[in-house]
C-alpha cells in the first residue's frame, strides 16, 4: 500500500488536456514568453465539459466527477481564470474511457500528456500508455498482496 493508503490505482492515471503555443509540440518545449491559448472561463470550460458528459457532476467546477459502470473520470478544471488547462485523473478496468478522454480533449481544442511523461503528446490511437498504467497497478497491488 502507498502512502497513507494511497495506491497508484486509487490515486488514479494522472492526465493533462492542454492546448499548445504555436511551435511546441510538447509541455518541455514552451516558451513561457508567449502563451498558450487559453481554455476560456471556468464557466465556459465546465459548459463544455458537460456538453461532452451530459452526466458529469461539476457542481464545483474546479473538481467534479465523471463515471460509468467501469470507469471514472475526475476532472480538475481549477478556480483560475482564464482556464490553462484541466487535469483528469482517470481510474478503470477497460479501454472505453480512452474515448471518453479523447472526445473531452477534441471538444477542448487540447492535446493530451500523462503527467508523468510531459515529453511526448499522448497518441490517444495508441492505448499503450494506458495499458502501461494498468499494468503498473497490477504489479502494485500484487507486491503488497502478500
Amino acid at each position: 500500500m502507498g502512502f497513507f493508503g494511497v495506491t497508484a490505482r486509487s490515486a488514479g492515471w494522472g492526465l493533462v488536456l492542454t492546448r499548445l503555443s504555436p511551435g511546441a509540440a510538447t509541455l518541455l518545449e514552451l516558451d513561457p514568453s508567449v502563451p498558450c491559448e487559453r481554455l476560456g472561463t471556468v464557466g465556459d470550460v465546465a459548459a463544455r465539459v458537460r456538453e461532452v458528459e451530459p452526466e458529469a457532476e461539476l457542481s464545483d467546477p474546479s473538481h467534479g466527477w465523471i463515471r460509468f459502470s467501469t470507469w471514472s473520470i475526475e476532472p480538475a478544471i481549477g478556480q483560475q481564470d482564464p482556464v490553462e488547462w484541466i487535469r483528469l485523473f482517470v481510474r478503470s478496468s477497460g479501454d472505453d474511457v480512452v474515448g471518453r478522454i479523447v472526445r473531452l480533449a477534441d471538444a477542448l481544442g487540447c492535446v493530451v500528456f500523462d503527467d508523468g511523461e510531459l515529453e511526448s503528446v499522448w497518441d490517444a490511437e495508441d492505448v499503450g500508455l494506458w495499458h502501461a498504467y494498468q499494468r503498473a497497478c497490477e504489479e502494485e497491488d500484487a507486491s503488497h498482496a502478500g
